[in-house]
């Protein structure tokens, strides 16, 4: 405050209650902080999907695991959702899209496994799996949360063992040896496809226990016995 000739007599404040913002704030900045360190516990890009009005795709966050993931910063990922759809193998995103499409017009999970190459040039599998995230909000809309996870290991280690049962099968073919297994609990037998062509049974068909005893005669079935 000043007097007549312009000399600052006083001071003039206001005090005003801010508890409520406040609290609102520290509520926000310790959500975040949670929501962060369960990012960083999660082996996978955690993410929020939507579509805005005129039915364009915008990932509207991503975890800081996209980084190791697919060898991207969160904020290209975040600035446009192509960057981590030009990295997806061309049938596997056209498939996935089909799936992605399907769940989002009936409002359900999804999840789709997606083979990526990585601006490095490493190989790698990847799993999307999203669900519903809630009402529409800010002009978006079909928001889906969902995480990506890195199932590399898991697709090889699955290939190896179907190569090796691949060559364990022509190997018996060419040695016409087969094998069979009896689960005792219920008395079934299965077989190989080698021991079905050496017996004349379908592929894959199961049999009782009496009924494998029948395809052996004579001293051989009581062998067996």
């Amino acid at each position: 405050m000043r007097g007549e000739q312009g000399e600052v007599v006083g001071v003039l404040g206001i005090g005003r209650d801010i508890t409520a913002r406040f609290s609102a704030e520290t509520a926000l900045r310790r959500s975040a902080e949670k929501l962060s360190r369960l990012a960083a516990s999660v082996p996978g890009m955690l993410y929020e999907y939507a579509e805005d009005q005129t039915g364009e795709a915008r990932l509207l966050y991503v975890s800081d695991y996209c980084r190791l993931l697919f060898g991207l910063e969160p904020s290209v990922v975040l600035d446009s959702i192509d960057n981590v759809r030009a990295l997806i193998v061309p049938e596997d995103f056209a498939r996935m899209r089909t799936i992605q499409q399907a769940a989002v017009e009936e409002e359900r999970s999804m999840s789709v496994d997606v083979r990526i190459v990585t601006p490095d040039g490493q190989n790698k599998w990847v799993q999307f799996s999203s669900s519903p995230a809630g009402p529409d909000r800010d002009g978006m809309v079909h928001l889906r949360s969902g995480v990506a996870l890195d199932i590399t290991d898991r697709m090889r280690a699955e290939a190896a063992v179907r190569e090796k049962d691949e060559l364990l099968r022509e190997m018996s073919r060419l040695a016409h040896i087969g094998a069979w297994s009896l689960d005792l609990a219920s008395g079934i037998v299965t077989t190989t496809e080698e021991v079905a062509e050496i017996h004349d049974l379908a592929p894959g068909e199961q049999a009782s226990l009496s009924q494998g005893m029948a395809l052996f005669q004579g001293e051989h079935r009581d062998q067996l016995a």
